[in-house]
């Protein structure tokens, strides 16, 4: 998992995010995984999760604002 750290240094919730090839996990500051894939997610919420991810901006608010549908993971 890599760390996430917001470009405005504003405090997120979330902490770190892993990235796959057809998948994002975003692990937030209550220590709930939430597994965004193509098969739940679709393909173009996941891949515009992964940019903002890597740029380590927008990311909270694009799930708050677009809801895409996950899996729970727990650690």
């Amino acid at each position: 998992m890599k760390r996430y750290n917001t470009s405005s240094g504003k405090v997120s919730n979330i902490v770190s995010y892993d990235l796959g090839n057809d998948y994002v996990i975003v692990e937030f500051n209550d220590g709930v995984r939430h597994k965004f894939s193509y098969r739940t997610a679709t393909a173009a919420h996941v891949e515009k999760m992964k940019i903002l991810a890597k740029n380590n901006n927008g990311l909270t608010t694009y799930i708050e604002t677009h809801q895409p549908k996950f899996e729970i993971w727990y650690k």
